[in-house]
């Protein structure tokens, strides 16, 4: 393991997508999954499904995750925003629905410290962030995903006197599309990633008591998966929101 890049990945496809380029970079990767208040039964599975295709398929350059949880820490705060959000109020003042504030530079950080220990542990004196942002075509871009912000994470990583940390962000120029098209030309199973925010709900059947199968589908209608249409299209792939994913769900 002489290159290590740790990446937060959700299960989503654009972290799964970075993961499997810098693997393609020669790097191995140490994946971090953070739950902080997200429909986390559904992403969690679908990070679970990603994080055993790496395993099969590159098993020495995937390392063991590491799993985060800043939803009880956060518990009060998120409720809050979650009331926020619903109302409008966040849609109104920053043209996105669903912005979670400072999202990128939390994990960010978080991952540089967890990397940090990883390497000392590992001998290693450099190590990578990986962020995989990218350029919005249809909706506002977030403060949190545009060069600047990784040009000044990497200002600030570059204060570290103990250990080389710099960004890893191939696709923050680019945009979905690119990210598409780079997932079929890597062979990522996108089909099993997860993007949609507003997942909707379809009881299959009652599980042991207290609990019921659910499927969860896209909605097809938050900013998420109207993006990923789009670049779905943009990239040849007309069916990349047909996808599901079934959980048990305590009623």
């Amino acid at each position: 393991m002489e290159k290590l890049c740790i990446i937060s990945m959700s299960g989503g496809l654009d972290s799964t997508t970075l993961a499997m380029k810098a693997y393609e970079d020669g790097y191995t990767i140490l994946p971090i999954n953070i739950r902080y208040g997200q429909k986390n039964e559904i992403e969690l599975k679908a990070f679970r499904e990603i994080e055993e295709f790496f395993t099969r398929n590159f098993k020495d350059q995937f390392l063991e995750p590491v799993f985060l949880n800043l939803e009880d820490m956060l518990k009060t705060s998120l409720e809050l925003y979650k009331r926020i959000r619903d109302s409008g109020k966040v849609e109104a003042s920053t043209e996105l629905e669903f912005y979670t504030p400072s999202r990128n530079l939390v994990f960010s950080t978080l991952a540089a410290m967890i990397g940090e220990i990883a390497a000392i542990a590992g001998g290693l004196t450099e190590i990578k962030v990986g962020l995989g942002v990218h350029k919005h075509e249809s909706y506002k871009n977030y403060w949190d995903i545009k060069p600047d912000f990784v040009e000044a994470l990497d200002k600030v990583f570059a204060l570290n006197d103990c250990i080389s940390v710099s960004m890893y962000a191939p696709y923050v120029d680019l945009t979905k599309a690119d990210i598409v098209k780079d997932a079929i030309r890597l062979g990522v199973p996108y089909e099993k990633t997860w993007t949609c925010y507003n997942p909707q709900e379809e009881v299959l059947e009652v599980g042991i008591p207290g609990t019921e199968i659910v499927r969860y589908s896209p909605c097809l209608k938050c900013e998420a998966c109207i993006e990923r249409e789009q670049a779905g299209q943009k990239a040849g792939v007309d069916n990349i929101n047909e996808y599901y994913q079934e959980s048990v769900k305590r009623i």
